[in-house]
């Protein structure tokens, strides 16, 4: 739907969650994912970044021990929270 910017926040916080409970710090976590640097990773688990890699989510999910169905429901949440917002505006 255009127009619609999602904030992958729910997402984001399981995964600082799943990091965290690994005792990885963003820049350890972000080399063992393949992204460039922390603080891009950071902004992903802030749900700043919209754009996160598919691929690198999935690398994390396995990382942090995160079962897949959990990341999906996050970001049907995420979705149905953008969507309503949106809604809610026009």
């Amino acid at each position: 739907m255009r127009g619609i910017k999602i904030h992958h926040t729910r997402l984001g916080k399981l995964m600082k969650q799943g990091r965290e409970r690994r005792g990885l710090v963003l820049e350890e976590a972000a080399m063992l994912i393949g992204l460039t640097n922390g603080q891009y990773l950071w902004r992903c688990e802030k749900g700043e970044h919209g754009n996160f890699p598919a691929r690198s989510v999935v690398r994390a999910l396995e990382l942090y021990g995160i079962a897949k169905a959990d990341a999906i429901t996050a970001i049907c949440d995420d979705f149905k929270a953008a969507t309503i917002e949106y809604l809610r505006k026009k």
